[in-house]
Parts: C-alpha cells; sequence; structure tokens
C-alpha cells in the first residue's frame, strides 16, 4: 500500500521534470537504484533480528 502511495506520484513528476527521454531515463533510475539499496539493508538488518 504505501509503495503505490509513493509510486504513483512518483511516476506522474517524472515526464514534467524534463523534456528529453535521455535525461528522464537519467532521472527515473537513480531513485530506483537508491530505493533498492535501501530495501536490501532494511531486510538485511530487520529480517535476520526477526528470524532469530
Amino acid at each position: 500500500m504505501t509503495y503505490t502511495i509513493m509510486d504513483i506520484p512518483y511516476w506522474s513528476v517524472i515526464p514534467n521534470l524534463t523534456s528529453d527521454p535521455e535525461e528522464r531515463e537519467k532521472v527515473s533510475v537513480l531513485p530506483r537504484i537508491f530505493a533498492s539499496i535501501g530495501q536490501s539493508l532494511i531486510i538485511a538488518g530487520f529480517g535476520v533480528q526477526i528470524i532469530l
């Protein structure tokens, strides 16, 4: 649910940031990379503690 709340506004803002398709691709990839890293750290940190 929280992913959907964040994801819908995020993807609707991307086309308004720039009209250049290449720049738009660069802008949209970086937050996804950092979100994946953050999600992995949270799962690794708290997931192990919950299992143990």
